[in-house]
């Protein structure tokens, strides 16, 4: 059995319990910050993602989902791999990884204008297709928050001043 097959424990968990298990779960990543840091090959890379899994199962004792959350909230995390497994790599700068996130929403606006103006320019699912990806898109950036270096960029100077 794979890790993402099995149980989280052996028995349901209290609300005290994944009340202080997010809290050491979040300790923890926030030390390991985001997956590729350690590289996704790497024991502290596939390490840095299970427990984004795991944080993620103790959140549901804490806000249960519902039914229809399940399979939206996977075809995210499966847009995410995807997407990681196609670039694995991230910008540390903030900026940097606020235009690919702007790119993919760019992307999801083009579909939804296409399908309200030209639907026949369109294919079937284009406007979800493209909000799966936006979202896996936020999902990265919002993982990166504690890896970011937050410094202004090089200036240089235009007119005649």
């Amino acid at each position: 059995m794979n890790f993402s097959q099995m149980p989280l424990c052996n028995h349901p968990l209290t609300r005290k319990e994944a009340v202080k298990l997010e809290g050491r779960v979040s300790d923890l990543l926030r030390e390991l910050n985001a997956p590729g840091d350690w590289g996704y090959g790497t024991q502290l890379g596939q390490l840095t993602q299970k427990l984004h899994s795991v944080k993620l199962e103790i959140a549901q004792v804490l806000q249960p989902m519902t039914q229809k959350d399940v399979p939206l909230i996977s075809n995210i995390l499966d847009e995410r791999r995807s997407a990681i497994t196609k670039f694995p790599s991230w910008p540390t700068d903030p900026l940097h990884a606020l235009a690919i996130l702007n790119e993919e929403v760019g992307e999801l606006q083009k579909a939804v204008l296409q399908e309200v103006y030209e639907p026949e320019k369109n294919s079937a699912g284009a406007v979800r297709k493209e909000a799966l990806q936006s979202a896996a898109m936020i999902l990265r950036f919002i993982e990166s928050l504690d890896s970011y270096i937050y410094s202004g960029s090089a200036q240089h100077s235009q007119g005649d001043n």
